[in-house]
């Protein structure tokens, strides 16, 4: 009913994402204005959903900008997730156990 609030609409996309339907929580968040996709909660929900989508790039920065939100250890731990997700991965050292 408020696709422009963006409280309403992160909520919505998250539930969704939750749902397994990324495209459509994507086109959700395409309604908001760059100032609100900014707002750090709401960041935190757009850079999940980028994650998943495989937008790298974009999700770090909206995962960046949620730092500064305030969220509860639920959300703490979908945003922990979702970083891991878009972190390049790490090149293998080779074995180095004794003999």
């Amino acid at each position: 009913r408020q696709p422009a609030n963006a409280a309403f609409a992160s909520t919505y996309a998250f539930g969704l994402f939750q749902n397994g339907d990324v495209p459509a929580a994507l086109k959700v968040m395409s309604g908001l204005s760059p100032a609100q996709l900014r707002e750090p909660s709401v960041a935190a929900y757009h850079g999940m959903i980028l994650a998943a989508a495989g937008r790298r790039s974009e999700a770090a920065a909206f995962l960046d900008e949620a730092r500064k939100a305030r969220l509860l250890p639920e959300e703490e731990r979908l945003v922990s997730a979702a970083r891991t997700i878009i972190s390049p991965p790490k090149p293998y050292q080779g074995y180095r156990g004794g003999t």
